[in-house]
């Protein structure tokens, strides 16, 4: 018996939420899914099985996407995050995992403070900006699985379209995909188990993720971001490792 299986219907919620809200706001997902089940798959499974649902879903979201991204405003951010996705890969493998859990579980709500309070850049950052932005997203990519704190705070906080938005999200996570599946099958993290695994649970996320995308136009500008917030900063509060022993994980 896979030590998870009492676990199942909540994980498979978790990745319901997850894809819900990679449909709605482009972008998300693994700020769900990880940190709602690395307590129980281990931080390891958890950024790969979320590797496998991007894997298998986003080519719907990406051809629609196509449509309203914005190529130069995508290419370095993508380019800083290919190259230092390796060094994430590596820290995710050699990091104490309780401590792991603490530091993405932080960071979501640093990044979802920075957003609630409407702060914005005196000016958008140059390529120099542009790469180092990229760079943070390769390293927390590899490391937990979510390569959008860094890239999101770009995103919402320069004033475009909800829609421009999340093209240029979805496209840069689809450039991303390949470098971190190549890191994690190096790394030995693309498991069998995990693989079994992502198949079970592909069918909530993949439902959720056409919930989402059906409700995106329905939301509005001011709901777009009030909705996604927050579902991730409850995720991310109920997950924190001090509510161990409350849930019983």
């Amino acid at each position: 018996m896979a030590p998870y299986e009492g676990w199942v219907p909540a994980i498979a919620a978790a990745a319901f939420a997850s894809g819900f809200t990679r449909g709605f706001m482009g972008f998300g997902g693994a700020m769900i899914f990880v940190p709602a089940t690395a307590a129980i798959l281990g931080t390891p499974v958890a950024v790969a099985c979320i590797w496998f649902f991007d894997l298998v879903i986003q080519v719907p979201l990406l051809l629609r996407a196509l449509r309203h991204a914005v190529w130069r405003e995508i290419a370095a951010l993508a380019l800083a995050a290919m190259v230092f996705t390796p060094p994430g890969v590596a820290i995710l493998v050699l990091a104490e995992q309780g401590a792991l859990r603490w530091t993405i579980c932080a960071l979501i709500l640093i990044v979802v403070g920075i957003l609630a309070t409407g702060w914005r850049p005196s000016r958008a950052p140059g390529t120099a900006g542009q790469v180092g932005i990229g760079a943070l997203a390769g390293l927390f990519g590899g490391a937990a699985g979510i390569p959008g704190p860094p890239v999101i705070i770009f995103y919402l906080t320069g004033g475009k379209s909800a829609v421009q938005v999340r093209a240029n999200l979805i496209v840069f996570f689809s450039t991303t995909t390949v470098v971190s599946g190549l890191s994690y099958w190096i790394a030995g993290l693309l498991t069998r188990e995990a693989a079994v695994l992502s198949a079970i649970l592909v069918v909530p996320f993949a439902l959720g993720t056409w919930l989402g995308a059906r409700a995106f136009p329905l939301a509005g500008e001011r709901n777009y971001r009030r909705i996604g917030f927050g579902l991730i900063v409850l995720v991310a509060l109920v997950s924190l490792p001090a509510f161990d022993r409350m849930f019983g994980r």
